[in-house]
C-alpha cells in the first residue's frame, strides 16, 4: 500500500510539473495588454454562442454513458448526468485526471454496483472518443484548413501534412489495439477467463469488465454510442469555431476540428487541474498554423478554455450538492477502490 501511495504522489508531482512547463511557455511570451484589448474588441455574441454547442456536447456525452451503463445499472438521465458533471469537475480542480475513476466511485457509493464494471464503461467511452477523433482527422485531411500562404518558407506546409499523417497512424494503432482488446473479451470470454483462472482476483476483475462491455451485444446500442460520440465531438469543434469567430480569426470548421484534435492530443497525458497551459498552448499554436496573428490566437485559447472548463465545473459542484456528496469524499472513495483493486491483484500474484 505504501508503494501505491508513493506512485500516486509521484504521478501528481509529474502532472503538476508538466502543467507548469506548459503554463510557463504560454504565459511568458504573451503581451497581456494587447490580449486585454483583444477581449474588449471581441464579439460578445459569438462568445456567448460558443456555450450552446458545448452544452450540447455534454448532453450527448450523458446519453452515451446512459447506454453504456445499461448492463451495469439502468440510470435515468439525471442519475447519469450528475456523475458525468462531477467527473469533469474533478478533472478541472484536481490533478492527474482523477475524474476517470470518479464516476465508478460514485456508482459504487450510490448504487453499490461494481467499480470495475463501471470503469469498463469509461474505458469504452475512451475507445468511442478515439474513433470519433479519427473520423474528425479524416475530415481535416479531406478539407485541409492550412492555406499555403500561411506556411513559412521551407516546406512547413508539407511538414504539417506529415504530422497529420503521423497522428492518423497513431490513432489507427490505438483504435486497433483497443478494438482488439474489447472484441477478444466479448467473443472469447471463456478462453480469457481460463487464462486467468489461476488468479481469483484477476478473474473477478475480468468478469466485471466483461459485464461492462456487454452493451456491444446489441448493434443498436453500439451505433447509438458511436453517433453520440461523433455528435459530442462535432459540437465541441463548433464551440471552438464560434470562439475563434469571436476574436475575428480566419478559420473554417475544418480548422476548428484541427484545433480540437491538437487540444485532445495535448491534454491526453496526466496534468494539473483543468489542463491549464497545455490547452491554451495547443489552441494558440493551431490558430497560428492557420495563419492567424499571435495575440488573437492566444486570446482565443483563453476563451475556449473558459468555455470548456467553467460552466461544467459550476454545474458539477451543483450536482455534488444535489446528491449530498463532497469532492473530497468521492476522491477518497475513488482512490480507495482503485487501491483495493491494485492491492488485491498484487497479493494474488505475490
Amino acid at each position: 500500500m505504501r508503494q501505491i501511495l508513493k506512485s500516486k504522489r509521484a504521478l501528481v508531482i509529474l502532472s503538476l510539473l508538466i502543467s507548469a512547463v506548459f503554463v510557463g511557455s504560454f504565459v511568458w511570451k504573451q503581451e497581456w495588454g494587447k490580449i486585454g484589448h483583444a477581449f474588449r474588441e471581441a464579439s460578445l455574441f459569438y462568445m456567448t454562442l460558443s456555450l450552446v454547442p458545448m452544452g450540447l456536447a455534454y448532453l450527448f456525452r450523458t446519453f452515451r454513458w446512459q447506454i453504456l451503463m445499461r448492463p451495469v445499472k439502468r440510470l435515468s438521465f439525471l442519475q447519469t448526468l450528475g456523475p458525468v458533471l462531477i467527473a469533469f469537475t474533478a478533472n478541472n480542480v484536481l490533478p492527474a485526471r482523477i475524474g476517470e475513476i470518479v464516476r465508478p466511485a460514485i456508482i459504487k457509493v450510490r448504487y453499490k454496483k461494481s467499480f470495475t464494471a463501471t470503469l469498463a464503461t469509461v474505458a469504452v467511452e475512451r475507445l468511442m472518443d478515439l474513433i470519433s477523433l479519427g473520423i474528425l482527422l479524416g475530415y481535416v485531411c479531406l478539407f485541409w484548413p492550412i492555406p499555403p500562404a500561411a506556411a513559412p518558407a521551407g516546406g512547413t506546409a508539407d511538414a504539417g501534412v506529415f504530422n497529420v499523417v503521423k497522428a492518423a497512424v497513431f490513432l489507427v494503432v490505438m483504435i486497433g489495439g483497443a478494438l482488439t482488446f474489447v472484441l477478444v473479451l466479448r467473443l472469447w470470454p471463456d478462453r480469457v477467463k481460463r487464462l486467468v483462472a489461476w488468479q481469483p482476483t484477476l478473474l473477478n476483475l475480468v468478469d466485471s469488465f466483461i459485464v461492462g462491455l456487454s452493451f456491444i451485444d446489441h448493434l443498436r446500442h453500439v451505433l447509438l454510442t458511436l453517433l453520440y460520440s461523433l455528435l459530442l465531438w462535432t459540437m465541441a469543434a463548433l464551440s471552438m469555431y464560434y470562439s475563434a469567430l469571436a476574436f475575428h480569426l480566419s478559420v473554417t470548421y475544418s480548422g476548428a476540428c484541427l484545433t480540437l484534435l491538437s487540444v485532445a492530443l495535448a491534454v491526453a497525458i496526466p496534468q494539473g487541474p483543468a489542463f491549464v497551459g497545455s490547452f491554451h498552448w495547443a489552441c494558440q499554436l493551431s490558430m497560428q498554423m492557420l495563419g492567424n496573428p499571435e495575440v488573437p490566437s492566444a486570446s482565443f485559447g483563453i476563451q475556449a478554455h473558459a468555455v470548456a472548463v467553467l460552466p461544467v465545473t459550476i454545474c458539477g459542484f451543483i450536482a455534488l450538492w444535489a446528491m449530498g456528496l463532497s469532492l473530497r469524499q468521492i476522491r477518497r472513495q475513488a482512490e480507495t477502490e482503485a487501491g483495493q483493486e491494485t492491492d488485491s491483484t498484487k497479493s494474488e500474484t505475490g
